[in-house]
Parts: structure tokens; sequence; C-alpha cells
């Protein structure tokens, strides 16, 4: 896989960020391929990865559900 290939993949994604007093927390949207990402993402979170340059607020990956993105996609089509 080349380099644009796993940015356009995995890393040009879009996402919500949350900060929290303690969190800064990276909500993906579902795609198919999210477990790949999410893998790494886990060993990110359990490590409490902390920012300096955002008041050492740990750094916290999330991923939506399929059930989650379904739910989302529906509601949004009803409208």
């Amino acid at each position: 896989m080349t380099a644009g290939t796993i940015v356009r993949k995995f890393l040009d994604r879009p996402a919500t960020i949350k900060t929290t007093a303690d969190e800064i927390v990276v909500k993906f949207g579902y795609f198919r391929e999210c477990n790949a990402l999410k893998e790494n993402c886990d060993k990110i979170n359990q490590s409490n990865l902390e920012i300096s340059w955002f008041k050492d607020k740990v750094l916290r990956f999330e991923f939506e559900s399929e059930g989650e993105f379904k739910k989302r996609k529906s509601f949004l089509s009803a409208g």
C-alpha cells in the first residue's frame, strides 16, 4: 500500500473533536476499513498519550459503530 493510499483511506477522514477537562477525544465516523485503524488507535489510547502543548490533556480516539452509522444514515435520509 502506498503512502497516498494510507492517507486517503485512514488519515484523511472526517471526525469530530471534543475536549474535556482531561481529554481530547477524536471520534471518526464509520468507514469500512476502520478496524485496521482502530487497532493502532487502541494502542495510543492504552498509552494515555498526553499532549504537552494542550495542557497535558490525554489524546483518545473513538470510532462510530456500524449500528450508530446506520441509525444516523436512516435519520438523515428520512428527513
